[in-house]
């Protein structure tokens, strides 16, 4: 950890590593990260604000049945043959139930199962006081990640037949622009405080995945495509959007009487056309009964507030493109079976009426 600072300007660098080793020789995890925060003061009322992080993980997670199939075994069993090779069935048990010498499981050249993570996340921000009272802030937040996932399993492990590889990679893209006008006034016994937030949230992600058999050698999983026969072929991309405009006005009288107003207007990419805008107001009231005159001698109590409010939230966590559904391979075979022949037909049905899920709530609260 490093910390820099100086006059205006002030930065923090934080480095990190860590392994960790399994019992397994191919099972550890390892991981690398870094970390940047700092700010600089340009002028009296403009302030900037940054950070970073990116962190890349690498896990080797070798396979599950290691545990099942060792602690099965006799502890006095043989794993190598009179040759010195490893004995594919150490037992005449472990042949009646398939299961192979756990030995296979631990070592990279029969089997490999690993695992790449890697983020980077960004914040940009000002901070701008405009007059008394009056202050604006931006924020600009992208977020990256990456994951890897690869595996090989050589035929030892599928009881000597073939050799099956498998690729997938994700990647997830996500940015944040966030506005928010503040504005504070207090004048005698009255306090306000006025704020107006505009909220902008795209994310979007896509995904891969081969998969097959029958490398004519001892490969990797990153050999996949020299297969000869490709089994699996997976891939998909779906992206969504939310846009939020809020305002909120908070006034308290005397300190004692509390009132909250606020409306949200939110509208999601995810929903029908017609329906993809809702407003969500909200309103509450406080008052402060241990501040009043009557409670002085209630010396025994520090706070004492009695609050009711109403909300409406509610919720647009669908899948994307469900209003427009979606078409299915559909394979229709001519000639006896000779004959195969690919078409399409709905597996998703539009909903052409996809609206917000929304809940109206009253609270009634003693604190």
């Amino acid at each position: 950890t490093v910390n820099v600072g100086k006059d205006n300007l002030s930065n923090l660098i934080v480095l990190g590593y860590n392994k960790n080793q399994s019992i397994i020789d191919n099972m550890s995890s390892e991981r690398f990260s870094m970390r940047l925060n700092g700010d600089v003061k340009l002028f009296d009322r403009l302030k900037l604000g940054y950070s970073a992080m990116y962190s890349h993980r690498k896990t080797d997670n070798g396979n599950n049945s290691v545990f099942q199939n060792g602690t099965t075994l006799n502890p006095v069993t043989r794993i190598y043959d009179e040759e010195g090779a490893l004995a594919y069935y150490p037992s005449p048990y472990c042949e009646s139930y398939m299961q192979i010498n756990p030995m296979y499981y631990v070592s990279d050249e029969y089997l490999e199962n690993q695992s790449f993570r890697d983020r980077a996340f960004f914040n940009v921000s000002a901070e701008l006081d405009i007059i008394e009272g009056l202050s604006f802030r931006t924020s600009l937040t992208p977020d990256f990640q990456f994951v890897e996932d690869g595996s090989y399993n050589s035929p030892y492990m599928n009881l000597m037949s073939y050799n099956s590889l498998s690729y997938k990679k994700t990647t997830e893209k996500s940015l944040t622009f966030t506005n928010i006008l503040k504005y504070d006034k207090r004048v005698g016994i009255h306090n306000m405080s006025v704020s107006a937030v505009h909220d902008m949230q795209t994310y979007s992600t896509d995904y891969v995945q081969l998969t097959g058999s029958d490398v004519p050698y001892y490969g990797k999983w990153y050999n996949v495509n020299e297969a000869p026969d490709i089994f699996g072929r997976t891939s998909s991309y779906s992206k969504w959007s939310l846009l939020s405009f809020m305002g909120r006005i908070n006034y308290n009288y005397l300190g004692r009487y509390l009132l909250t107003v606020s409306a949200r207007y939110d509208g999601s990419s995810r929903l029908a056309d017609g329906h993809k805008w809702v407003l969500f107001p909200s309103a509450a009231l406080a008052w402060r009964i241990s501040d009043e005159s009557f409670m002085e001698k209630a010396d025994w109590m520090d706070n004492l507030k009695l609050r009711i409010g109403f909300g409406k939230t509610g919720n647009s966590a669908v899948e994307p493109y469900q209003t427009r559904g979606s078409l299915g391979i559909v394979k229709y075979p001519f000639d006896n079976g000779s004959t195969e022949t690919i078409g399409y037909a709905p597996n998703v049905m539009a909903n052409n009426l996809l609206t917000w899920e929304t809940t109206d709530q009253w609270n009634l609260g003693v604190d």
